[in-house]
C-alpha cells in the first residue's frame, strides 16, 4: 500500500532518483557491456548475470540492514517494491494518448504514445496509435504491475526487483535484430518464462472486469483465445 502511494505521488524520476534507480541503471549497464563484448550468446548470458547479481546484491544487504528496525524494514521494502512498479506513469501516458486523438492533436498523441513503445511512431495513423496505446497498456500492466507484484507475495521485495530487472533487460536487449539476435536471446527467454504465469492472470483479471466499462466477458476470452502467444 505504501509502495503504491509513492508511486501515485511521486511516478516520475529526474536527477538523482533517476540516476540511482535500477531500472535506469540496469538499463545503461547492459547497453555498456554489450558494447564491450562479443556479440554471442555467451555474451548475453554474462550480461544478464552481471546485471541481476550487482543489482540484486546492494538492495539484499540494504533489506536486510533494514530487518534490524521494524519501520525501517518496511520503508526500504515499499522504496524497493515502489522502483518495482509502474503504473502512474503508465495511466498518465495512456490518457494522454486518448487526449490527444479526441482533440485531434495528433503530435501530442504520438508523443505520449512513444513514451510507452518501442517502435518508431513518427509516422503512425490515429488507428495505430490507439492500437499502440492499447497494446502497450496491458502489456505494461504485466511488466510493470501484476508480474512485480505476484513475486513480491511470494518472494518479497528482492523478487519484485528481480523481475524489473529481468523486464528491463529484456527491454534493452531483447531484440530479434542483427545487433542483439544473440546477446539478446537469454534475456528475452528469461523474461517470456518469468512473466508466463502473471501474463495470464492479467488476462483473466481483465476479462473478468470487462462489464465494468460495458464491455462482454464472451468477446474479450474470445479474443484472448484467438490472439494469445
Amino acid at each position: 500500500m505504501i509502495a503504491m502511494t509513492m508511486d501515485f505521488i511521486y511516478p516520475y524520476h529526474d536527477g538523482l532518483m533517476l540516476r540511482i534507480h535500477p531500472v535506469h541503471t540496469s538499463y545503461v549497464m547492459a547497453f555498456k557491456l554489450h558494447d564491450h563484448l562479443p556479440k554471442t550468446k555467451v555474451s548475453g548470458i554474462m550480461i544478464w548475470f552481471i546485471v541481476v547479481i550487482t543489482h540484486i546484491i546492494p538492495y539484499t544487504l540494504i533489506l536486510y540492514l533494514g530487518s534490524f528496525n521494524r519501520l525501517l524494514w518496511i520503508l526500504v521494502s515499499s522504496y524497493i517494491l515502489k522502483v518495482s512498479i509502474s503504473l502512474r506513469l503508465l495511466i498518465v501516458h495512456v490518457r494522454n494518448v486518448e487526449l490527444g486523438l479526441r482533440t485531434g492533436n495528433i503530435d501530442y498523441a504520438r508523443h505520449h504514445v512513444s513514451g510507452i513503445v518501442r517502435r518508431d511512431v513518427s509516422k503512425l495513423g490515429e488507428g495505430h496509435i490507439a492500437s499502440a496505446a492499447i497494446e502497450s497498456l496491458f502489456e505494461s500492466l504485466v511488466d510493470g504491475l501484476t508480474s512485480p507484484l505476484l513475486y513480491y507475495t511470494f518472494l518479497g521485495p528482492i523478487g519484485a526487483l528481480l523481475q524489473r530487472l529481468v523486464n528491463s533487460l529484456d527491454s534493452a536487449l531483447g531484440y530479434k535484430t542483427d545487433e542483439f539476435i544473440n546477446t539478446g536471446w537469454f534475456s528475452a527467454k528469461v523474461d517470456t518464462i518469468i512473466n508466463y504465469l502473471p501474463s495470464r492472470i492479467t488476462s483473466l483479471l481483465t476479462t473478468l472486469l470487462c462489464p465494468l466499462v460495458n464491455g462482454s466477458i464472451k468477446r474479450a476470452l474470445t479474443t484472448y483465445l484467438r490472439d494469445r502467444g
